[in-house]
């Protein structure tokens, strides 16, 4: 999914592709910050909404940026943690008329 989702924006966008929701926690805990941050909701590690409350814990201005991508079916207590959070979250396959309308809301104003 990164590669692909970075083919389609690296047009437009500087893209960091990021496999491992680790490093992204520890990339923000030294200080990097995204416009947006595009997240799988099933990933080793975390899912995607541990990876949210991780990173917002660090950094709160970060949370309204995620924007989550899922591919199947989704473990109770993602479906659960999903319904209390306002990002929005797209099915695979994305088309790019609606990644970039998602990155566009979810991108910080300038």
């Amino acid at each position: 999914m990164v590669r692909s989702l970075a083919r389609m924006l690296r047009s437009e966008h500087d893209v960091n592709g990021i496999t491992d929701p680790r490093e992204v926690v520890h990339r923000v805990a030294e200080g990097e910050r995204w416009d947006v941050i595009l997240c799988d909701l099933m990933m080793p590690y975390h899912t995607g909404p541990e990876l949210h409350a991780a990173v917002s814990a660090i950094d709160p201005a970060l949370g309204p940026r995620f924007v989550f991508v899922t591919g199947g079916v989704l473990r109770e207590e993602v479906t659960r943690a999903l319904a209390t959070l306002p990002n929005a979250v797209l099915s695979k396959p994305v088309d790019l008329a609606t990644l970039r309308e998602a990155v566009r809301r979810a991108r910080p104003p300038r």
